[in-house]
């Protein structure tokens, strides 16, 4: 009777054995799968990251290229501006000379004339004619300030639209930047919410939140950043007076004037 137990313990232990045998098997097959699905996950979000890190740069550069054409354009607007501007005032000046020569001419005649006749209504046209040389002259000297005052005004002009464009174009490459960061954090937080999934014990899973949390603050510091410097772009474009379709601030690809 005690060999017969002896020998149904042996059998029960055997088949305990063998069971935790084929458990470990099963585990370590379990752990060989999740190895391999974290690596694939990482290289997708590797692979996601560096495509998101690539379309910020070209979007980048073509917001860039797209600024600095508008700021040549205006540029060159501006430099029409201030010769049209400038042969005007040097017309108006060369007519208002012509005009005051003629009458000093015609007023030298007329004294002449008037010399020897001495008639009294020949000294009232002088005098007329008198008048309205220094009319001339005056407007003269009124069109030269006129045409300076549009120079200068058009050079300050041309002045703060460089600013505008330096301030656009170090805000496209901030943005630029903080977007690079942006895929970075991504990449980040999803691997603390994974860990956060995976933890195995209290203090594993509280040392995982507080990885995410802290992912998920800086990554909306980010974000909060990237609204500040989005605002500071279009305050900047509209004071450089560039025109930039809205869509081209958001797809890389875009390729509108």
């Amino acid at each position: 009777m005690e060999t017969v137990r002896a020998e149904g313990s042996l059998v029960a232990s055997l088949a305990e054995l063998k069971r935790i045998e084929q458990q470990r098997i099963a585990d370590e097959k379990a752990a060989l799968q999740r190895a391999a699905d974290e690596r694939r996950a990482a290289q997708e979000e590797a692979e996601r990251s560096e495509r998101a890190a690539a379309e910020a740069k070209a979007k980048a550069e073509l917001a860039a290229k797209i600024a600095a054409e508008e700021a040549k354009a205006a540029a060159e607007r501006e430099a029409r501006m201030r010769v049209q501007m400038a042969e005007a005032a040097e017309y108006a000046r060369t007519q208002a000379q012509l005009e005051q020569q003629r009458f000093a001419v015609e007023a030298e005649l007329r004294r002449e004339e008037v010399a020897r006749k001495r008639p009294t209504w020949m000294l009232v046209v002088t005098a007329a004619a008198m008048v309205v040389a220094a009319v001339l002259a005056w407007a003269a000297l009124r069109w030269k300030e006129a045409a300076d005052k549009a120079t200068h005004d058009s050079n300050v002009a041309i002045a703060d639209k460089k600013v505008a464009q330096d301030r656009a174009n170090r805000a496209l490459a901030t943005l630029a930047e903080i977007e690079s960061e942006l895929a970075q954090y991504a990449v980040r937080v999803d691997e603390a919410v994974r860990q956060v999934a995976l933890a195995k014990s209290k203090a594993d899973a509280e040392a995982a939140q507080a990885k995410l949390a802290m992912a998920q603050r800086e990554q909306q510091k980010l974000k909060d950043k990237q609204r500040r410097e989005k605002q500071e772009l279009e305050d900047a474009i509209r004071r450089g007076g560039a025109q930039v379709d809205p869509a081209c601030l958001k797809n890389p690809l875009c390729t509108k004037p």
